[in-house]
């Protein structure tokens, strides 16, 4: 199992947040969490996965009214060895603050 992690201390949209990760082997998504250090208010938190500028998600992981989120609503089923991962706020959902990030794979 690998976790591909993003931490951002301020939430703003935009893309490329942080890291961008290059796949060193092909792998298959498992699960998406997110977790926030304050509850996102009055609008949804929106993210975006993407593996070389293309979303993996059949529905975006959002939040709102909660600190904690997963999900395993993938519309891809592989990732290829070589691969560029980002990571793209959609929308900033308010009062978001110290979000944390993670893609858990397992090597296909």
């Amino acid at each position: 199992m690998r976790t591909l992690t993003w931490y951002l201390a301020s939430v703003g949209p935009g893309a490329n947040q942080k890291e961008t990760y290059r796949l060193d082997r092909g792998y298959n998504p498992v699960r998406v969490w997110m977790h926030s250090d304050a509850v996102p208010i009055d609008q949804e938190l929106l993210v975006d996965i993407n593996v070389d500028g293309v979303s993996i998600f059949s529905y975006q992981p959002r939040m709102r009214d909660e600190k904690d989120m997963d999900s395993t609503d993938f519309a891809v089923a592989q990732l290829n060895e070589g691969a560029l991962v980002t990571l793209d706020v959609d929308q900033q959902g308010g009062n978001t603050r110290g979000l944390t990030v993670g893609l858990e794979l397992e090597e296909a």
